[in-house]
């Protein structure tokens, strides 16, 4: 099975069989990262193709899965210059997975599952859609994006199970933010140190191969750079071809064709295009070329040429009678296609048009004058929209229009398009262009896309831009109490659950809440704001005030219940447990995580039961009944293992400690590897570095001293990036345990 998407502009043919090519020192060292695939029991590999472009990555590509498709290997390959949407590259792919997924085994209700949570690559995700019982945690929207961040990954992780698969990408750099963001996150999940799919043994994993083809772009799209940079794999270069690659390439029929069409067949002619340095007059070829072209076929490539992608035939039909296109369209689509200047692909039975060499539509584009470059935008926006085409595609032909008002207005639109399909990345690029378009930076409008760029950033996890965000949207608040009191406890939840600064935290906090007391609940502070209430008892917590914590968890519980806060007054009482845990007060901790267990099951609250019942574990830990620690535990991650990734991480890392005590040496390394993974998605850096360490600390143990310094070796980048002075030490601990037990010196 073949999922194939464009295989680059000027679609290459392959070699007939036993012909030199070129490139099989390439294809050779492929076809070893394909070997070491099926050779490992379960996991991934990751293998980069580099090169500029024109040098052949594409033609590699198709040589490699022609190879394996021989074999009966299941290939599935996207191409970043194709598809429409957020996405788009595992969109491209998605059916081929789950059709792959069911060849294999998996069970319907299971395949059903992932394709319900991948419902955003196939078109058919609506953010206000019924979901099922028990999803609640699910309406955060980082939490919803983790979810099918994850579904992905565990489709990756399943397929492969009968032989390896092999996941091609081509032209990664030409991508979506958010596709790039997606590869990196399931790239460094299943191939990075620790790597392991949501939720899996070993033993029910599969193997696959991801080749990912990245040109030489400057700078590389920043998901895509961490992906190079982070990311253990192989990289093969592409350098020119040799001689007999040369020869090969000479005896192309499709490249005889293509000089043929360019020369017209006269020798001096070719003779000039060989001498000319750097292949300028291949260039001026075409354009002599396009000279000669008919006015309505010029003016399709001209159009075509601004899209900087393939066009649906719908699309162009309506550009055309916009424009009022002289002649037939037909006739002159068909004319370009024959003359090799247009390329035609097809999605779902429908034609879609564009330039066949990138080069080419680069170069017109370039010689297109500022007014009518804006024209043609314009009538590409409004074609999209009376053909229904995707808002971020009509936003960016709207903003290079260069019309402010209706510029701004489709940026908005097509920024909460992409937001409710978890493209957080791609949705705050086109807010910031509106920010950009704004008569005044600091107005009521200014302050409602500032508070939707925090909101963006840190579903992504990126805590200072988001506060920088908040910085620009307190200028437009000067004077409003309320607001500035509502930001103050924004800035406090980012300081303390993402920055680790509780004491800043605590002074915004209680700055926003006012008076902390019995009496000055009972005067009437909002339960609306109870929210707040948590974040300064969790910040009090971590600062080690515990009769504080006391005093806020007495105030805000004395506060009245109101519609929508109970999970805010169970996490404050789970505060408040936790520092009877501190204490050692083993026993009233106890009954309180007992009550929180009780209030979350009747309220319906699955993330809070599960928090619950892991700190019920610790317990019972503490009291040394591993057992019932391991029980509490367990009912934990199923609880809420499908709604919040952030606390399973805890309940696995829980469950990995009791196994490394107890010696079960198998069970806690996969817990650990599972609770590292898990924390790897969360993207908690503490605990990322803290897992590490003990992995390395067992891997040690056992003697294999490769792993164990591979996993040391992370724990110190990510512990020196943390700034954590102990974690950091105790990697560089473990680190000289491995080389002295390697014979080196520490």
């Amino acid at each position: 099975m073949e999922h194939t998407g464009s295989t680059g502009f000027g679609e290459a043919r392959l070699p007939p069989a036993g012909r030199r090519f070129g490139r099989e020192a390439e294809l050779a060292r492929l076809l070893d990262e394909f070997e070491a695939t099926r050779r490992m029991g379960s996991a991934a590999r990751l293998c980069l193709v580099r090169g500029p472009r024109g040098i052949g990555k594409s033609f590699l590509l198709d040589l490699f899965a022609e190879q394996l498709r021989g074999q009966g290997v299941p290939v599935l390959r996207a191409c970043g210059r194709e598809g429409e949407g957020p996405f788009a590259l595992f969109a491209q792919i998605v059916d081929a997975v789950l059709a792959a997924l069911g060849t294999e085994g998996v069970p319907e209700r299971r395949l059903m599952e992932l394709a319900r949570r991948m419902a955003v690559l196939r078109g058919l995700y609506d953010a206000d859609r019924p979901r099922p019982r028990g999803t609640a945690a699910l309406q955060e929207p980082g939490l919803r994006r983790l979810d099918f961040f994850d579904a992905v990954a565990e489709c990756v992780s399943l397929i492969g199970r009968r032989q390896p698969a092999v996941l091609l990408f081509d032209h990664a750099e030409a991508a979506d933010e958010g596709s790039l963001e997606l590869l990196h996150y399931v790239a460094a999940t299943s191939v990075g140190p620790g790597g392991r799919a949501p939720g899996h043994r070993p033993s029910a994993s599969g193997r696959c191969l991801l080749v990912v083809a990245v040109g030489e772009a400057s700078p590389l799209p920043e998901p895509l750079q961490a992906l190079v940079d982070s990311v253990p794999g192989t990289t093969i270069p592409l350098g020119g071809l040799d001689l007999d690659g040369l020869r090969a390439l000479l005896c192309r029929d499709d490249l005889a064709e293509k000089l043929l069409a360019c020369t017209g067949g006269v020798p001096e002619r070719i003779e000039a295009l060989l001498s000319e340095p750097g292949g300028g007059e291949v260039h001026s070829f075409f354009a002599r070329r396009l000279a000669r072209l008919p006015a309505g076929q010029r003016w399709l490539l001209e159009l075509l040429a601004v899209a900087e992608g393939p066009l649906r035939a719908e699309v162009v039909e309506a550009a055309w009678a916009a424009a009022g296109g002289p002649g037939a369209l037909a006739e002159a689509l068909d004319a370009l296609v024959e003359a090799r200047l247009l390329r035609t692909t097809f999605s779902g039975g429908r034609p879609s048009f564009a330039l066949a060499r990138e080069a080419c539509r680069e170069e017109l584009a370039e010689r297109l004058a500022p007014d009518l470059r804006r024209r043609l935008h314009r009538i590409l926006a409004d074609a999209l929209e009376a053909t229904g085409g995707a808002l971020p595609q009509i936003a960016r032909h709207r903003l290079r229009a260069g019309d402010r008002e209706a510029g701004r207005r489709a940026a908005v639109a097509a920024g909460e398009w992409l937001a409710r399909r978890f493209a957080f990345a791609d949705a705050a690029h086109f807010y910031e262009a509106a920010v950009d378009l704004l008569e005044d930076r600091w107005s009521e409008e200014a302050a409602r896309l500032y508070l939707r760029l925090f909101e963006l950033e840190r579903a992504q996890g990126e805590s200072l831009r988001a506060l920088v965000w908040l910085g620009r949207r307190k200028r437009c608040l000067l004077g409003d109490a309320a607001a500035l009191a509502e930001l103050r406890g924004q800035v406090a939840q980012v300081l303390c659950q993402q920055l680790g600064r509780p004491s800043l935290a605590r002074r915004l906090a209680l700055a926003a809440v006012g008076p902390v007391s019995p009496a000055a609940a009972e005067a009437g502070p909002d339960p609306d704001r109870l929210g707040l209430w948590v974040t300064l008892a969790e910040a009090a917590w971590h600062d080690g005030a515990y009769e504080e914590v006391e005093r806020i968890v007495e105030a805000g519980l004395a506060l009245p219940e109101t519609p929508g806060t109970a999970g805010a007054r169970i996490a404050l009482a789970n505060t408040l447990g936790k520092v009877h845990l501190q204490r050692g007060e083993l026993d009233a901790a106890e009954a309180r995580f007992a009550a929180n267990l009780e209030a979350a099951e009747a309220a319906g609250i699955p993330a809070e039961m599960g928090r619950a019942l892991n700190n019920l574990g610790v317990v019972a830990h503490r009291r040394g009944d591993r057992k019932r620690a391991l029980e509490f535990y367990r009912r934990s991650l199923e609880v809420q293992g499908p709604v919040d990734r952030r606390r399973e991480a805890f309940a696995l890392q829980n469950i990995a400690t009791l196994y490394h005590e107890t010696g079960e040496v198998e069970e806690a390394l996969d817990a650990y590897h599972r609770a590292l993974a898990a924390f790897t998605r969360a993207q908690n850096r503490a605990q990322i570095a803290r897992t590490a360490q003990n992995l390395a600390n067992l891997y040690l143990y056992l003697g294999d001293l490769e792993r164990a310094r591979d996993l040391c070796r992370h724990a110190i980048e990510v512990a020196t990036s943390v700034g954590d002075p102990y974690l950091l030490g105790y990697a560089e601990l473990v680190h000289g345990e491995i080389a002295r037990a390697e014979g080196a010196h520490a």
